[in-house]
């Protein structure tokens, strides 16, 4: 019998054409660039291929200690080099294996219309010079140790340049390139095998997860477990976007959101989004003979003010 595949992919890229057509028009309807779309589009294609990594080698007897962090926003006048430098020169104390971030390692590109107006270097050259010198009183630390890192919402907002300019900036990559230790893993999630039974879900959620004014801090990180099927739970889930410290056990998941390096900004005040939690937190993590997870303890570094 003959199978009859190319009459299937023609419908399935009929169906594709279809849909975009769909989204370009409401894009027209809400007054979004349809360019930017395509970007978004062409982006969030790849989404699900974020790159698997396996680090079972820095376990010693039975036992890992991670550094982990979420949005440092480079480039804002409202970033915090004094928390990110303080914690890695915490992590280093404390000697951990490698470092995690939780996404938004930048502040983006054009967010809104005052936006220029709320970052420090206008170039971009500059901007990934200066913040990734690590000899900088401002710039991103070098411990000695990797950091691992996903993209968030605001590093995918440089898409724009491709839009105005023809660029084809991926901040994130551009950020690997410069810095050896710095490790891009993919935009808004990675999973990471720590253990040979033990896996570490980074997440940096699309802002339509959940709001950053919910009702409850628990609230949008309960949604990100319940949306985990068969298969595809991680045993440990760190979650960025929320800016907020919280964690609880549910569905066999040790589920963690991860603080903020970056103060409350105008627009977010203006917004009345709560102010962030700031911080990073260290994670001792114990496994069994067989590498499976035995216990989490978290060491939170909280700043205040």
């Amino acid at each position: 019998m003959t199978k009859k595949t190319g009459t299937k992919t023609s419908s399935s890229e009929d169906q594709q054409e279809k849909l975009r057509e769909q989204l370009v028009r409401a894009a027209g309807e809400h007054h979004i660039d349809p360019r930017q779309l395509e970007a978004i589009i062409e982006h969030e294609r790849y989404h699900a291929a974020a790159p698997s990594l396996d680090l079972s080698k820095h376990v010693k007897k039975g036992k890992v200690t991670i550094g982990a962090l979420d949005s440092t926003r480079l480039n804002s006048r409202f970033m915090r080099p004094d928390i990110y430098r303080s914690l890695y020169e915490r992590f280093r104390q404390f000697k951990v294996s490698y470092v995690l971030h939780c996404g938004d390692m930048t502040d983006g590109y054009l967010r809104y219309p005052t936006h220029v107006d709320d970052i420090i270097f206008q170039n971009y050259e500059e901007m990934l010079e200066r913040l990734f010198d690590p000899d900088e009183p401002f710039g991103y630390p070098s411990i000695g140790v990797p950091t691992y890192f996903i993209g968030g919402n605001i590093d995918k907002s440089f898409m724009k340049r491709r839009m105005e300019s023809g660029e084809r900036t991926n901040v994130c990559e551009d950020i690997t390139d410069r810095r050896e230790d710095l490790v891009f893993l993919g935009w808004n999630g990675a999973t990471i095998r720590i253990a040979p039974e033990t896996t570490v879900r980074l997440s940096h959620p699309l802002p339509g997860l959940g709001s950053k004014k919910p009702y409850a801090i628990s609230y949008p990180l309960q949604l990100r477990v319940a949306a985990f099927g068969a298969g595809q739970k991680p045993d440990i889930l760190m979650s960025g976007f929320f800016q907020q410290r919280y964690h609880f056990t549910w569905r066999g998941i040790e589920a963690q959101l991860i603080p903020s390096c970056i103060s409350q900004t105008p627009i977010e005040l203006e917004r009345n989004i709560p102010a962030p939690a700031l911080g990073g937190v260290i994670f001792e993590v114990y496994f069994d003979k067989q590498g499976g997870l035995k216990e989490l303890v978290s060491i939170d570094l909280p700043f205040y003010g």
